[in-house]
């Protein structure tokens, strides 16, 4: 059954997070004439002062229960920390080949987005350091992790810690993509202002918004599973500071062809919010969902995780190839290795296929077609391209993209006609 909404509390904490966050960055930002970590603070800060207000002379409440400030630690912690890893990583890899996008030292690429704001000092210090990348990535996950995650915080105590619980009632995705859509357009005046994608200030916010809409379920799956708003930040931290690393090393200057916010990491944001839409639907998606007791449901779920990760291993072998291989027949081969990565995946989906109500079966389908559609053809067209056809790298892509929209398009219909599809339970 899903809850009604209690609106007062909504409404005023949307508005005094924009409000508090807004005119603090306003005030940072243009008295530095640039966006610094003053500014940055001063946004982060309204969501945290707005769930505070609300909570205490609104909502009228427990304050730190509605704000989901539980110190619980289980395993979902572990999950919370490596999955923005994992999700970065695929839209890293995937962005190589796009059109003037390739692999370069991380001094490079980081000189290229943050020289102008270093000292002459540092630029040359930076420009001479033999630093390895896998240094630079071990400071990413760790520290780089926790200092993110502080800023991180601020705002999820705000939106998966008080709005969470206002907008949970209604259900699971419900809540997760409205709290991605008003996360996303509450980062407006930092996205006009040139941070994300700089000259691109109205679709700058749009695709940004889109992009808080994709991530919302996965920021959801770890709130709902962890417990705990830190959580939650913990990913929010992580992603925030592989987000920067990985452009540092892929060359180009266009922030639609490369990393987490450019067009293969859209594909990558959209294949996991559809997996956690089919997936990982908490109870409250109705106890026909499924027929199985919950040991044969986690375990058929679990080789899904296993197949999805060799999938994913298959994909990097052949990157892998096709980067280090000599051109010829045997990188043209290696096209090979995904679709044997695929056929574990769809055959521990059909397994799973087998076991669960029609209507999640219907989600399913989708998801597989997207899944076997996307590696045929690009498997296919890195082929052509080694036998010296001039298909263009990024019509593949826009074909992959294409069948992952036509995906969602219809599960939004199922949801929209509302016949009992999970979809927006």
């Amino acid at each position: 059954m899903t809850g009604e909404l209690k609106l007062k509390p909504i409404v005023a904490f949307i508005g005094l997070a924009c409000l508090i966050g807004w005119v603090l960055f306003g005030w940072a930002y243009s008295a530095s004439g640039k966006i610094d970590q003053w500014a940055l603070l001063g946004l982060q800060v309204g969501p945290l002062l707005a769930a505070l207000i609300t909570a205490k002379w609104i909502d009228q409440g427990p304050v730190w229960a509605r704000l989901g400030c539980t110190r619980r630690i289980n395993k979902w912690f572990l999950v919370a920390w490596l999955l923005p890893i994992l999700v970065i990583a695929l839209a890293t890899f995937s962005s190589v080949g796009m059109p003037g996008v390739d692999f370069i030292p991380w001094t490079q690429g980081y000189l290229a987005i943050a020289g102008e704001n270093l000292p002459p000092n540092a630029v040359e210090a930076i420009s001479k350091s033999q630093t390895p990348y896998w240094q630079v990535l071990l400071r990413a996950a760790t520290i780089g992790a926790v200092m993110f995650s502080i800023g991180g915080l601020l705002e999820e105590v705000g939106w998966r810690g008080y709005l969470w619980q206002l907008m949970r009632p209604r259900g699971f995705l419900f809540a997760s993509f409205s709290i991605g859509l008003i996360w996303g357009l509450w980062h407006a005046p930092l996205i006009v202002a040139g941070w994300v994608y700089p000259g691109y200030p109205i679709l700058g916010v749009v695709l940004f918004t889109l992009a808080c809409v994709l991530l919302g379920p996965l920021f959801g799956l770890i709130r709902e599973k962890s417990g705990s708003v830190f959580a939650a930040a913990l990913t929010h931290g992580t992603l925030n500071s592989f987000a920067g690393v990985s452009l540092y090393v892929l060359s180009g200057n266009s922030p639609f062809t490369k990393g987490l916010f450019g067009l293969m990491g859209f594909v990558v944001m959209s294949m996991c919010a559809a997996y956690v839409a089919a997936f990982y639907l908490p109870k409250d998606a109705g106890s026909e969902t499924t027929q199985l007791d919950q040991a044969n449901f986690k375990r058929y779920n679990l080789e899904i995780v296993w197949a999805s990760i060799v999938y994913g291993v298959s994909l990097f072998a052949w990157i892998a190839g096709y980067r280090f291989i000599e051109p010829g027949f045997f990188r043209a081969l290696s096209a090979a290795i995904p679709t044997a990565g695929a056929s574990l995946f769809l055959l521990a989906m059909y397994r799973h296929y087998r076991r669960v109500d029609e209507r999640r079966q219907r989600l399913m389908l989708e998801i597989i077609a997207w899944a076997a559609g996307a590696t045929v053809i690009s498997a296919m067209g890195y082929t052509f391209l080694e036998i010296g056809s001039k298909l263009p790298k990024l019509s593949m892509t826009v074909v992959v993209v294409a069948m992952g929209t036509y995906s969602w398009v219809v599960s939004m219909i199922y949801g929209l006609r509302g016949h009992g599809n999970p979809f927006w339970r």
